[in-house]
């Protein structure tokens, strides 16, 4: 047993260290007899005249007396420590006053006045400063003009702000100063009384600025910002002019950024509360120099601060070059930005070509903003033409909104427009037509709503109105027969729609609809239709056993840009109650006329005429492939053969970004699935969040961002599967060795999607 006689000082030494070890690696919880006992075999130790096991003795006392209501017993052996052994006297200060007691006190008074008697020894004085705090020992002010260096800052904290006013001022110690600001920011001093005091500390003259405290400026600064506006707008201008001369002092990036953004509190308020020009024009000066910086964080910064004092064009127009290369929170306030400039028509002259040109971003968060963006305007202005403009430019990139509740409001937007020609008339209907197919509940009943208000402007609308509905799933129909009554509910392939919607849009040819219970009669088109749209045919295959039918329509072009036929796939897939099957539909197209074609896919052969459409299936989507597929054909007697690009499928193309609402209260019902992995060639936060959506295809929801660790959800579902809903947690790891991620991954095609990122 510890500190039985017999014991060596290394056995003693041995058996201190390994409880140490328990205590402070392996979070091992004792109850208040343990550390009792633990606590009395410990103070045998020292009886040895060994330093090191003494050191030992005083960190497990220190870690276990919260647990001990007899700690205050080791006090005569600290202070016998303290008094013969000068490298201990930090430790023991230190655990003086955390176990000491009114009956020990004086003890206790001896060894903090003896640790402050010099004021060099900043270990000594600053352990002796938590001593005494701890303890409410009172100390000498006098201490407070012989102090330097960081243990001022403790020294201070032992005494009451507004007493030692004088002594702090004079000291030129700047962590004295600087812990002075905190504790009076923390007093119940009257806010001008306060201002009285912090406007000491700030340079009124470029003289008075000092290099070596910035950090007692930031300080000021930062308490000055918490006042309210009322208080600090008579010092206003001094405040400002004050700021200057210390920005100028900064010699780091580094330090500038840090002491811009508290300028930048105060200011922000000035603008808020509409004050003078005069009294913010120093900062307004600093703000212009600032936007030809070096510093991308300092150029930003000042361009948007800038922005919303002067709405200067030309200084929108630099931040919109920025805006791309940011990233995190500084990319967030210049996109919200750009979005409060939406309520100024003034600038809407220079604004709007910076949204177009964003909405083709490959950035999905500057993507998101400029569609938002571009939708306050429409909604604010009053100019109808410019509506119509901003409509057609939504139409456009259309395709690219993934936001739900974003397409929503588009469709709904555009529902309400007065289109001037027939032409705008068809673009509106086009897209909220593949909306209608193709979208969500929600957006699928918003986009019908959409439709039928355009429906009474154009008959063309109201002919494609029509048709979507035969389309649409039968659980869709009883929300939109709401809308519009119908004579007639059909069947109708939604591929053979989607192959053809151009040509059906423009009314150059007829739909053959399905009805139940009869067999499906193809497409009847014309013949010299069929010449002129020399690859068009529908999907005749029947897929009785499949109860639905999902398919993004994307054409996606496989052959060589030189070749004289083009050759596109889509991938489509058909859902039963117990598998997923897979169907390639490849489109061969060719401006002369084709005599012969074959497509081989390994072994096998397709074989079609001059307008083709060649359809694989595959009993299962797990990583289907297609390899060394080649074409064959024979164009105006002259045989050719081109090889095509790899084709394949999987459980990606599955995954929808559709989820519902309450899904934290689905999650929480179902048991964890946790996992963790280190992503090591992944290096920032921002690489990792387009990572985890490229690769799962889910949506990011509620992000939150905590310096270099980050929080937020990966949501939607997969057809056919179910629901996803993954938590995420990650980090940047240190020294530049990737990012770690912890998932929990729940839902019914959770597991699916693990399995898949995996």
């Amino acid at each position: 047993m510890l500190g039985e006689k017999g014991q060596s000082i290394d056995q003693q030494r041995l058996c201190l260290s390994r409880m140490l070890l328990c205590l402070n690696q392996l979070d091992v919880q004792l109850s208040s007899k343990q550390a009792e006992d633990i606590f009395f075999a410990v103070t045998k130790t020292f009886q040895q005249q060994s330093q090191h096991v003494h050191a030992l003795a005083i960190q497990v006392i220190s870690r276990i007396q919260h647990l001990n209501k007899s700690s205050f017993f080791a006090t005569r052996s600290i202070v016998q420590c303290f008094e013969k052994e000068p490298a201990l006297q930090s430790q023991c200060d230190r655990l003086l006053g955390l176990i000491s007691n009114q009956n020990s006190l004086a003890d206790v008074q001896k060894c903090v006045r003896l640790s402050t008697l010099d004021p060099k020894n900043q270990r000594l004085v600053a352990s002796a400063a938590i001593a005494a705090k701890l303890q409410k020992i009172q100390l000498e002010q006098t201490i407070i003009d012989k102090v330097g260096g960081p243990s001022g800052a403790l020294i201070v904290d032992c005494f009451q702000a507004d007493k030692i006013l004088p002594q702090v001022s004079k000291s030129g110690n700047q962590y004295c100063q600087m812990q002075l600001i905190c504790n009076i920011a923390q007093s119940q001093l009257d806010e001008k009384k306060k201002l009285q005091i912090y406007m000491q500390y700030l340079p009124a003259t470029s003289k008075e600025a000092m290099y070596e405290k910035l950090m007692v400026y930031q300080q000021a600064l930062q308490s000055i910002s918490q006042l309210q506006f009322a208080t600090i707008k008579p010092n206003l201008l001094i405040i400002f002019q004050a700021f200057a001369l210390i920005f100028e002092e900064c010699d780091q990036d580094f330090e500038k950024i840090a002491m811009l953004k508290q300028g930048l509190k105060i200011y922000s308020n000035a603008l808020n509360h509409q004050a003078n020009q005069s009294d913010v024009a120093p900062m307004n000066k600093m703000l212009l120099q600032q936007v030809q910086s070096s510093n991308q964080t300092i150029q930003t910064l000042s361009t948007i601060h800038l922005i919303t004092s002067t709405k200067n064009p030309q200084t929108i127009v630099k931040l919109s070059t920025l805006i791309p290369s940011l990233s995190g929170e500084l990319k967030q306030s210049a996109l919200d930005l750009l979005q409060q400039l939406t309520s100024s028509p003034e600038v809407y002259q220079y604004l709007i070509p910076i949204l177009q040109d964003f909405m083709m971003s490959s950035d999905q968060q500057i993507r998101k903003s400029a569609f938002q963006s571009i939708y306050q305007i429409i909604q604010k202005s009053s100019d109808q033409q410019l509506q119509n403009q901003l409509v057609l430019t939504l139409i456009e990139n259309f395709d690219d909104q993934s936001d739900k509740e974003m397409t929503k409001q588009i469709c709904s937007q555009l529902g309400q427009i007065k289109c001037n020609t027939l032409e705008e008339a068809k673009k509106l209907t086009m897209s909220l037509w593949q909306k209608a197919l193709l979208d969500g509940v929600q957006v699928r009943l918003a986009s019908i709503q959409a439709l039928a208000k355009l429906g009474s402007q154009f008959d063309v609308v109201q002919k494609v109105l029509d048709q979507v509905v035969d389309v649409l799933d039968d659980g869709y129909v009883t929300e939109i027969a709401q809308q519009k009554q119908f004579d007639e509910i059909k069947n109708f392939n939604v591929d053979d729609i989607l192959t053809n919607q151009e040509q059906i849009l423009a009314g150059s040819c007829q739909i053959a609809f399905k009805k139940k219970k009869e067999p499906k009669q193809a497409q009847q088109m014309p013949e010299k239709e069929v010449k002129a749209e020399s690859n068009l045919i529908t999907l005749n295959k029947n897929h009785k056993k499949f109860k639905k039918t999902f398919t993004n329509n994307q054409f996606t072009l496989i052959s060589p840009s030189s070749a004289d036929v083009t050759v596109e796939v889509c991938k489509v897939f058909y859902f039963s109650e117990q598998n997923v099957q897979t169907m390639f539909v490849f489109n061969v197209k060719s401006e002369g006329k084709l005599s012969e074609v074959e497509l081989s896919a390994q072994k096998e052969i397709f074989k079609g005429d001059e307008q083709i459409i060649v359809i694989k299936d595959f009993e299962s989507i797990d990583e289907v492939q297609l390899k060394k597929l080649k074409l064959k054909y024979v164009l105006e007697d002259e045989e050719d053969e081109i090889v095509l690009q790899n084709v394949e499928a999987g459980t990606f193309d599955l995954v929808s970004k559709e989820y519902p609402e309450k899904f934290e209260e689905l999650f929480n019902q179902e048991e964890a699935n946790q996992q963790k992995y280190t992503l090591t060639e992944i290096l920032t936060l921002d690489e990792l969040f387009e990572v985890l959506q490229s690769n799962t295809g889910l949506a990011m929801v509620d992000l939150q961002l905590d310096g270099k660790k980050a929080f937020f959800w990966l949501l939607g579902s997969v057809l056919g599967a179910g629901d996803v809903f993954v938590k995420c947690e990650c980090k940047q790891l240190k020294g530049g060795q990737g990012c770690g991620v912890k998932m929990d991954f729940r839902g019914k095609a959770g597991k699916l999607i693990q399995e898949f990122f995996e």
